[in-house]
């Protein structure tokens, strides 16, 4: 089999029908490891496999082609045994760093935003629901006050369209490839990841709001794009760093995480969420 020159590999979305130098991530990497062409090699953690997958396929084309740096690493992870580790760490991307990104859109959240992201580390389904907790009520809160100004009353008829936009929008949004990497906690952290997907919506919901008394007569898929945009890019740079933190098991370098408690939680858990 022709080993393969990575230089010359450009990443694309999703499968592709034969082995050129166009590929998704996943083929590259079977490609590197001598697998036969597949999406799905045989030498990569389920977790990473799937989060590499989304990810992949939601990051713009340029962005992508960063991940070509982590296909070495990625070979010979399947038998590693660090994929509860791994889910561990991508709940807590989701609430100490996706969460605060939006949440910093408005102004009034800033506060709840810092509450999660100073928080320590957050490895269980537990934790991430009793972190969101406080965050969750003040996104409630500044909803309050939405329905009842002035400007809501000029969009209320199309609230409804507008929500389905910034869901969309969010879906496509590479902070997305987190949520699989949860899987190995899927039966308890389903229920919270749903709640924070709805106060990241709700939050994207004020932001758009807002944008639209600065600027009125936007579409609500105008107004949807111009509330993700604004942290779009931090979300997508922040994706990648995750994906090389999962790949290696380690802890985020820009928090302060005790040792003792990453030692404690962190890959010896066992009586929750396990």
């Amino acid at each position: 089999m022709e080993p393969v020159d990575l230089g010359r590999i450009v990443l694309s979305k999703g499968a592709n029908p034969t082995r050129t130098y166009r590929l998704c991530l996943q083929e590259a990497v079977a490609w590197f490891a001598d697998e036969p062409h597949s999406d799905r090699p045989r030498c990569v953690s389920p977790v990473l496999s799937q989060v590499g997958r989304v990810l992949g396929d939601r990051l713009p084309d340029g962005k992508r082609q960063r991940l070509k740096d982590f296909v070495p690493a990625l070979v010979d992870t399947v038998d590693d045994g660090r994929d509860d580790d791994r889910s561990r760490l991508a709940v807590d991307w989701l609430v100490r760093e996706y969460a605060p990104a939006w949440l910093r859109l408005v102004p009034q959240l800033e506060l709840a935003a810092e509450s999660l992201a100073r928080r320590p580390a957050v490895l269980t389904a537990s934790a991430a629901a009793e972190a969101v907790a406080g965050p969750r009520e003040a996104v409630g809160n500044a909803l309050y006050t939405l329905y009842g100004s002035a400007v809501w009353r000029g969009l209320r008829d199309q609230g409804t369209e507008l929500l389905h936009a910034i869901s969309r929008r969010l879906s496509r949004n590479a902070g997305e490839s987190a949520v699989v990497g949860t899987t190995m906690l899927a039966q308890s952290f389903i229920p919270v990841c749903g709640k924070i997907r709805l106060m990241v919506e709700a939050t994207l919901l004020l932001a758009a709001c807002a944008h639209a008394t600065r600027h009125p007569g936007l579409s609500t898929d105008q107004l949807a794009a111009a509330a993700v945009r604004k942290a779009e890019a931090e979300v997508e740079d922040a994706a990648i760093e995750l994906y090389s933190r999962l790949i290696q098991v380690r802890q985020p370098v820009s928090m302060s995480w005790l040792e003792e408690d990453l030692d404690r939680l962190l890959g010896h858990h066992t009586e929750q969420d396990g």
